[in-house]
């Protein structure tokens, strides 16, 4: 729950801060903007960790898929083989999202990032477990709050 602080100096400092406050709600751009940034800092920790950042690592490679790499002198780690999707991930080329009045949005462009979700063999080819790349700690949703509550109570946005 997000609570706000005000200072009572009369009548007249309370509604003013409140009405400050409600018009920096209406367009809260430069908070939002901030909010996207911390979202791709988790989506980069995210990667950086093999998605231990979420809680729990992404299941291992499975032996073929490291020998694949391995002989197109690709990139081992997992869903690093050209590293197209952790860069879009983190603000990089094929980065998707972007900040409007009320919310903020980080993602990519990069179609086979759907795949991340696991996919099941149905008989016709390989499965592969979920691996989640997009997540938020409660570290992260603390900041995010710290971020627009600042905004609404201040006009500014700290670093």
């Amino acid at each position: 729950m997000t609570r706000m602080a005000l200072e009572l100096e009369g009548d007249e400092k309370v509604i003013h801060d409140l009405t400050k406050a409600a018009e920096r709600a209406k367009d809260a751009r430069p908070a939002m903007r901030k909010v996207r940034e911390i979202m791709e800092a988790a989506n980069r920790k995210v990667f950086e960790t093999s998605g231990a950042y979420l809680g729990e690592p992404w299941a291992q490679l499975a032996p073929g898929t490291l020998a694949r790499k391995a002989r197109k002198h690709q990139d081992s780690r997992i869903l690093r083989a050209t590293e197209v999707l952790a860069l879009s991930m983190s603000g990089g080329k094929g980065r998707r999202g972007g900040a409007t009045r009320t919310t903020a949005r980080a993602g990519t462009s990069v179609w086979y990032a759907v795949f991340t979700r696991g996919t099941k063999n149905a008989g016709h080819g390989a499965s592969s477990p979920a691996r989640p790349i997009v997540g938020f700690t409660k570290s992260d949703r603390r900041k995010s709050i710290r971020v627009v509550e600042k905004w609404l109570q201040t006009g500014e946005v700290f670093p």
